[in-house]
């Protein structure tokens, strides 16, 4: 978790403003994000733990309070999370 959470530290000292804090997510992510001067979008995630894609699943399927969740839709959703690199030096 600590290189999240330090880059949102580091942006939130030099004043922008994110999207919103770090969070933990059910595909085993903690992301965070914020819009820059030109109006991107800008996300920072990293992976703080394993997680089997039944265990993604019961999570959406309990975050959505009993929405079922297809594992293709969970796939998707990883896979969309994952696109990107973003490097801070």
């Amino acid at each position: 978790m600590d290189a999240v959470d330090a880059v949102y530290d580091r942006v939130v000292q030099g004043g922008v403003v994110p999207g919103c804090p770090p969070e933990n997510q059910p595909w085993g992510g903690r992301t965070f994000w914020l819009r820059d001067l030109n109006r991107f979008v800008l996300s920072f995630s990293q992976l703080v733990e394993e997680v089997t894609l039944e265990e993604i699943r019961r999570r959406y399927e309990e975050a959505g309070k009993g929405e079922e969740v297809t594992l293709e839709e969970i796939r998707h959703r990883y896979e969309e999370a994952g696109k990107g690199e973003q490097v801070v030096e």
